[in-house]
């Protein structure tokens, strides 16, 4: 007991029994300086490691204690596994313990040896070398530290880890890991040459190396003794080294192929010139095409290099890549963290494929890079770059990213070209200089998709995805691609998007700015029709030209959305239409006050044939051109409704024009245009100008004056050309109401109808509704393809049952309990016209309640759906003749399809049929008492009769229209306007019988009425 054992092979025997003691005894009663026990050997502890290498097996494993081992240790014996008191710990773990310290390097060659937990000192020239090219060999969790070096000829060297496999020739070593080590502290001799000092470094000499990985190992403090020559500091250098034959020929072997270098720390590297990773080619090369031939299929990955300082005038590089010209198809150099610069020596022999990578700046690498940040240098492809480091969330900026696969692509091109048919790709924020051909069905999303171009600056681009392509489109759609655009902002192309042959297109959330002037239009939709969703977008500052152009060729028409856009000061036509159906809805078109341009913005231009268009709701501002032109080609069907035109300064809201008109005179059919319920306050211009030999509808409008329009009206308003039926005419803006102090007689036909007051006041103006409920549209079965909201706090309506899949938004109740005395009356005209009667003399209309219902969800605005209301069954003489009224939006009241599907509990439920939403109103149809009424003589000649007392019918004339502005002319002279009729006269002895056959004619109405719901249940 209680002895020492120094640096020998130590066996115990117990001599009476010829056999070994425990060692385990032995060894916990004695105190060993150094001790080394293979695991495998019960019989055998060592004091010295080489000792234990020689006297194990193949496969034993050789623990290792702490303390400090005076010697060089071979490992020569294959499948041998060394393990340190530290085997296990990371080399720059800070949990590591006492270290089992070998003072004068390792060397191993044979395959299968596993080097763990060690550390490793040499005042020589490596600290760790492979040779003889072994396979399967690991070496991790060690510490590689002041390695000394030494000299070689003239040159300096020293290595951390070196793999070089002399006195082998065409041999394959494969699957070598080197990591988990920290190599500090490496330096080399003072030479009369060169002088490298490397932090793991291979030198295959003549033999093939596959599969090597160096992986998540610290390396720093790499610094060269002096040399008369050049001084270089690596922390990973690959070289390629082909052997030469006895014949002296090239050899095949000695390449390098699928090295991975990842998640390395690499600092503080000194020396003329400092690199942290090198790829050396072999200058003999192939001996066919005597080309210089070098490592291949390469990854380096993950790795931080930061600290580098060449002191001999030379660039600091985080790689440098030697004078060859084929890296490989697989090669790739990524994610990682370069403080330093990259340089591809070969030139543009191959482009060395590092995107993806941090260089320091945002803005990007310098040298041939944008930024300024680390250099780059000759052939290498860096964009996209990160924005920010790896390890701080660092993105790729100016790429496109496949949304299913994850993969990232330098250019958008490149991204649709590998894309599959309905793939989305992700364009990153920044300045994509490219024109992309899109010819299969994908999506393109940028960073804003979310966003209204209007809502963004488009001024300031910063964070935008920008495509940018001065010479060419910046899109272009073929083989009637289905393509879907949102998100992205198109600056300075000579086309924004070209269409040939084009599908659905959507385009929403777009900015499309500084437009050039070409042929066509900055959106320029040609030969084969599709279809054109454009929404939420903003077009503004462009040349002279037309914002979206569609003419189509063949296939026609084109189906067209165009709705919530803005088109702010381009010199160019907003729309040019040609053969279209659709709508135009919601939009501005507007010039800014003080806007410099020689051309202004124009607003809508619809030409050509089979149209069949919607324009509503729009708002046209400070034009200079037309708010809307149709050319005298135009043919097919347009209604221009519920719009604003607004200080023009020049031609003014509406113009039909005889550009284009055939010689058989404009072809549209004059009923087939419907001017509406606009709102004309057109400053110099006018509100409408009709050009062409026939007369178009245009009454029930706005044109800025209660006196009605200017030019050929009799008003003070916006000017109405010839040719145009202006009257009746609004007495106030759509969707506002009289002053309370407005006398009935001055106001002008139309003033109380057709569209021209708001159905619910405005917030503090008039009646208001006396509850407002608010429902959150939820679709709790998902599984179906309908949406129910059910709506509670009213008494009116018990729910809304949307026909799609609606999962966001709300739907919003106000609801009267007297509705306002204006809409009792329209509903109940209205609704008695519904049922042919002569203006609701033969029928009495009682309005039960008024509500007015809004979604907020885009799909819930225009789903059909089926709305339930729930009456007091006290309120209807019978529930067959309740009906639900719905306001248009011409201002118009139409029946629904109304069928009652429960009386019970004093409660009547009624559901209607919707497409649309505004005010809604239940009313009940009963025939009216009919009256005998006086026999009317027809006065002689030279006398009139006497006008009846009121409340007494007057049946042998027809009533006089109501009160016409005052036009200043004669009763039936109306120039511009709809002629007043006359009085007409009816004969003598009609009232009786007419009256009796309109009261049975009423009856019957009502009751088919009934019986058509009854039938419905």
């Amino acid at each position: 007991m209680d002895n020492q054992f120094t640096g020998y092979d130590t066996a115990v025997w117990d001599t009476t029994t010829n056999s070994g003691l425990d060692l385990g005894t032995v060894e916990s009663q004695n105190e060993f300086t150094t001790l080394v026990d293979n695991r495998d050997d019960s019989n055998h502890l060592y004091g010295a490691i080489q000792a234990a290498i020689d006297d194990a097996s193949s496969g034993d494993t050789i623990e290792v204690e702490s303390g400090t081992y005076e010697e060089n240790v071979t490992v020569g014996i294959a499948n041998v596994t060394l393990e340190g008191p530290n085997a296990g710990i990371g080399g720059n773990d800070s949990s590591r313990g006492q270290e089992a310290e070998i003072t004068q390097g390792v060397v191993i060659n044979a395959s299968g040896v596993t080097f763990d937990g060690f550390e490793v000192t040499n005042d020589d020239v490596n600290g760790i070398k492979l040779t003889g090219a072994p396979s399967q060999v690991t070496v991790t969790n060690n510490v590689v530290r002041d390695v000394d070096g030494g000299t070689a000829g003239s040159k300096g060297v020293g290595n951390g880890i070196n793999l070089q496999f002399n006195n082998v020739f065409k041999q394959t070593s494969t699957g070598i890991e080197i990591t988990n080590n920290r190599i500090t502290g490496v330096t080399t001799a003072d030479a009369s040459g060169d002088a490298n000092a490397t932090g793991v470094q291979l030198l295959p000499r003549g033999n093939d190396v596959e599969n090597l990985r160096i992986a998540n190992n610290v390396i720093e403090d790499i610094e060269p003794g002096s040399a008369s020559d050049r001084s270089e500091a690596r922390a990973v250098s690959i070289a390629t080294q082909f052997t030469d034959t006895s014949g002296g020929t090239r050899g095949d072997f000695g390449q390098p192929t699928n090295v991975t270098i990842e998640n390395n720390e690499v600092s503080n590297l000194t020396a003329d010139f400092s690199r942290a990773f090198n790829l050396f080619e072999d200058k003999k090369g192939d001996t066919t095409t005597n080309d210089a031939i070098g490592p291949v299929n390469f990854t380096i990955t993950g790795n931080t290099v930061t600290e580098m300082d060449s002191t001999g005038g030379f660039f600091s590089l985080a790689m440098f890549v030697g004078e060859y010209g084929n890296f490989g198809e697989a090669h790739s150099v990524r994610n990682n963290n370069f403080l330093a610069g990259i340089e591809n020596f070969g030139g543009s022999s191959d482009t060395l494929n590092a995107t993806s990578n941090w260089w320091g700046n945002a803005s990007g690498p310098s040298g041939n890079g944008p930024g300024t940040g680390a250099s780059v240098i000759a052939s290498v492809d860096f964009t996209p770059w990160l924005d920010a480091p790896v390890d701080a969330g660092g993105a790729p900026t100016a790429v496109a990213q496949n949304n299913r696969t994850g993969e990232f692509y330098p250019l958008i091109q490149d991204a649709v070209d590998m894309a599959n048919s309905g793939d989305t790709i992700i364009v990153s924020p920044g300045t994509h200089e490219e024109s992309v051909d899109v010819w299969q069905n994908v999506t393109l999303v940028g960073p804003n998709a979310d966003t209204p171009g209007y809502d963004r600056d488009a001024e300031n681009l910063d964070d935008e995805a920008v495509i940018k392509s001065p010479n060419d489109p910046g899109i272009k759609i073929t083989e009637n691609a289905n393509v879907t655009i949102s998100g992205i902002a198109f600056k300075g192309n000579q086309y924004f998007l070209v269409g040939d042959d084009w599908g659905e297109l959507t385009l929403k959330n777009n900015i499309f700015t500084d437009g050039q002037s070409a042929p066509g239009g900055y959106i320029w939709l040609k030969r084969n029709a599709g279809s054109l969703t454009f929404a939420r977008n903003y077009l503004t500052d462009g040349a002279p030209s037309n914002g979206i152009r569609v003419r189509v060729d063949s296939g026609g028409p084109a189906d067209v959305v165009i709705t919530d856009n803005l088109f702010e000061n381009n010199a160019a036509w907003a729309m040019n239409l040609n053969s279209v159906h659709g709508e135009i809805s919601d939009n501005t078109i507007k010039n800014t006050p003080n806007f410099n341009s020689k051309y202004m913005q124009w607003g809508i231009l619809l030409a050509a044939a089979n149209n069949d268009i919607e324009v509503s709701g729009n708002t046209f501002e400070g034009l200079t051109g037309p708010g809307v032109d149709i050319y005298g080609n135009f043919d097919g069907s347009v209604r221009i409704a519920d719009n604003e035109f607004s200080e023009f300064a020049k031609y003014g809201g509406i113009l039909v024009t005889t550009t284009h008109l055939p010689e058989s005179g404009f072809p549209a059919k004059p009923d087939d245009i419907d001017i509406v319920n606009n709102s004309f306050e057109t400053g110099n211009g006018y509100g409408i100008q009709n050009d062409v030999g026939i007369t178009i509808d245009a009454t029930n409008n706005w044109w800025g004056d209660a006196s009605g329009p200017g030019g050929e009206g009799p008003g003070s308003g916006a000017n109405v050309s010839a040719n145009v039926t202006f009257t009746p005419f609004l007495a106030f803006p759509p969707g506002e109401a009289p002053s309370d102090d407005t006398p009935a007689d001055d106001t002008p036909a139309g003033g109380g109808g057709g569209g021209g007051g708001a159905f619910f006041p405005e917030e503090g103006e008039g009646p208001q509704p006396d509850r407002v409920v608010e429902e959150t549209i939820v679709d709790e079965e998902p599984q179906t393809s309908d949406t129910t909201v059910e709506v509670e706090g009213t008494e009116l309506v018990e729910s809304v049952s949307f026909e799609e899949d609606i999962d966001s938004g709300t739907v919003e109740v106000s609801e009267f309990d007297d509705p306002p005395e204006t809409v009792a009356e329209d509903v109940a005209e209205q609704a008695a016209d519904s049922a042919d009667t002569d203006g609701g003399a033969g029928t009495d209309v009682d309005v039960v309640g008024a509500v007015d219902i809004s979604p907020t969800s885009e799909t819930a605005e225009t789903s059909s759906a089926s709305v339930v209301f729930t009456v007091d069954a006290g309120e209807l003489d019978s529930s067959e003749n309740a009906v639900i009224m719905h306001e248009q939006s011409d201002g118009n009241w139409e029946p629904l399809d109304t069928s009652v599907r429960d009386v019970t509990g004093g409660t009547v439920t009624l559901v209607g049929q919707t497409s649309s939403f505004s005010q809604f109103a239940v009313v009940e149809l009963s025939p009216a008492q009919a009256e005998t009424p006086t026999p009317v003589s027809t006065p002689a000649e030279g006398e009139t009769s006497t006008p009846s007392e009121p409340g007494e019918e007057t049946p042998a004339t027809t009533p006089e229209p109501e009160a016409q502005a005052d036009t200043g002319e004669a009763a039936g002279e109306g120039a511009a306007g709809t002629a007043t009729p006359a009085a007409s006269e009816e004969p003598a002895g009609f009232g009786l019988t007419a009256g009796l056959v309109i009261a049975l004619l009423v009856a019957l109405l009502v009751v088919v009425f009934a019986l058509r719901r009854r039938d419905a249940l």
